[in-house]
């Protein structure tokens, strides 16, 4: 495919500035290289972005306070419905005729590649409900933010439910999250997670709390009591992460076309690449990491894509290994090092001079040596518009930095919400304990967990005189290897570094340390793993 010149470059205005060579942005067309003025971006406002970030933008908190938008891929799929049988997960339907009821409810895969939940409801009996579930799960989903569904339903109301490790008289809770459908339209469904409500049989557990690290089984129930046929086709179960906005509060529906696209309209990012022909190594690297069905979700993207040339620059070896199976882990990093989050034109990524992608670290977007550069890399084209995003061409493949070693400490940090408790590890000197092989199970209270306390007590703990009662309190919360959360039921406590005891029970349907709710388990990290608690923990001696 050939480009044509664009002569708009930059949006920001300058005092003074130099004619220097630059290349221009593309469309259809050809590509060619022209003058243009370079400027130093004065006064710049931030701009506000909704769900469509980059770290170069910010999202407005509903408080009113900004916030930066974490990129991440859009969270990750629970289940698809291919053809091949051998990856489906197992699901049966289960009708109110457990319950003496008479609905009759039916589920069968399509040619298409979706699931049809049909049958007919009937309120005979006291009945009035049908469901389909999945086999045994084992789903770590506590890094994003919801359920993502596409189904195309007949106007009435479902509900997604989900199981984890809550129990209610010895059996599993199921949280639900309803979702209404358009008769005959396709739509894309969210639902955050902190809709999800307790419930067992029909009676409401609102203290109930959904163990998103440990879901066990996903259903689709329906159970409108309004007596009548019913049909729901869905084409995949997917969640979304924490690059995709704040939805907390009530469902979010968006309708989806699956037609073909209108005449004349740009191509959705994979269609663009493929029809332009300098892209098939990257598309087979995609397919190979298993990153292309990403593409085909709702939020837009910028790739920063590198062409076959820029490919055969690395060490034949180097690319062979990295289209192997075993190391699709690395691919996906290097793969997710070319993608930032929301539609970031060349203005924009020379303005914010520095792009979080979404493997976690950040490219540099900058003019050096005449040539607009992508870290060291050459931007051939700028600003492809596509329907989900927009491509800027680079001739060099982009390596992310080393890793950061995992450990409880790097996990924390980047989940956000132990700001407290990490600036105590500090200044309890415990960092480089904590930071060491281990491994370890840390009880990690919130930020708000320390917010509880009474006026005064964190500042108090963080001065120099009270780092001894600082550290007791501290080691309290720590043990030695790796105690699941059935470990710690089964044993009913555990010796801490601090030499207390810390005990586990269940009470009315709640897993506690102490005297604190376990809000989250099983966080791996690294060198050890995280139960997350929503109070601090004092010892006896304290």
């Amino acid at each position: 495919m050939k480009f044509k010149v664009i002569r708009k470059f930059f949006s920001v205005i300058a005092a003074s500035c130099a004619f220097l060579p630059m290349v221009t942005t593309a469309g259809p067309g050809e590509a060619k290289t022209c003058e243009a003025k370079t400027c130093e971006a004065k006064n710049c406002e931030a701009k506000t972005c909704e769900a469509k970030a980059c770290e170069a933008k910010t999202c407005e908190a509903k408080t009113g306070e900004s916030k930066t938008c974490e990129a991440s891929w859009r969270g990750q799929s629970i289940t698809e419905f291919p053809e091949d049988k051998s990856e489906r997960l197992e699901w049966q339907v289960v009708n109110d005729g457990v319950m003496g009821g008479l609905s009759e409810g039916n589920v069968e895969f399509t040619d298409a590649g979706t699931i049809r939940f049909y049958g007919d409801l009937s309120l005979k009996n006291n009945g009035g409900f049908s469901t389909i579930r999945s086999g045994d799960l084992d789903l770590n989903l506590s890094n994003d933010l919801g359920v993502l569904l596409l189904v195309k339903g007949d106007g009435r109301t479902y509900e997604a439910r989900l199981d984890s490790t809550a129990e209610y008289r010895g059996m599993p809770v199921s949280f639900v999250g309803e979702f209404k459908t358009t008769k005959g339209e396709w739509q894309q469904v969210r639902i955050p997670f902190s809709a999800f409500k307790g419930s067992f049989r029909g009676t409401e557990l609102p203290d109930a709390k959904l163990d998103t690290s440990a879901i066990k089984r996903v259903w689709i129930l329906l159970g409108d009591k309004k007596e009548a046929p019913f049909e729901l086709e869905v084409d995949w179960i997917r969640t979304f992460g924490k690059g995709q906005g704040d939805f907390k509060g009530s469902q979010k529906s968006e309708k989806l076309s699956k037609g073909k696209e209108k005449s004349g309209a740009p191509q959705k990012l994979i269609a663009t690449a493929v029809n332009d022909g300098r892209f098939k190594t990257l598309k087979a690297a995609l397919d190979a990491a298993g990153l292309t069905p990403f593409f085909e979700w709702d939020n837009p993207l910028t790739v920063f894509a590198p062409t076959d040339e820029a490919f055969a620059k690395l060490p034949k070896k180097v690319l062979q290994n990295l289209l192997k199976p075993e190391n699709k882990d690395q691919l996906v990093a290097i793969l997710s090092y070319h993608v930032t989050v929301g539609s970031s034109e060349l203005a924009d990524a020379l303005a914010a001079k520095k792009l979080k992608t979404i493997e976690g670290a950040s490219i540099q977007a900058t003019f050096k040596d005449g040539r607009v550069r992508i870290n060291d890399a050459a931007l051939v084209n700028a600003d492809i518009k596509c329907a989900d995003g927009i491509i800027h061409v680079i001739d060099t493949v982009l390596m992310p930095p080393k890793p950061e070693r995992k450990t409880v400490l790097t996990t924390a940090k980047k989940a956000g919400s132990f700001s407290t408790l990490l600036a105590a590890i500090d200044a309890a000197g415990l960092s480089k304990v904590l930071g060491g092989d281990g491994p370890f199970t840390v009880f990690a209270p919130t930020d708000d967990a320390f917010g509880s306390l009474p006026e005064g007590t964190v500042e108090s703990l963080l001065k120099k005189e009270n780092k001894d009662k600082l550290i007791e309190i501290l080691k309290y919360h720590v043990v030695s290897g790796r105690v699941s959360a059935g470990d710690a039921l089964n044993s009913g406590s555990a010796k801490t570094l601090q030499g207390n005891l810390l005990k586990f029970r269940v009470s009315k349907g709640l897993l506690k340390a102490g005297d604190s709710t376990i809000e989250s388990v099983g966080i791996d990290g690294g060198n050890g793993i995280i139960h997350v608690i929503d109070a601090v923990l004092l010892p006896a001696s304290t």
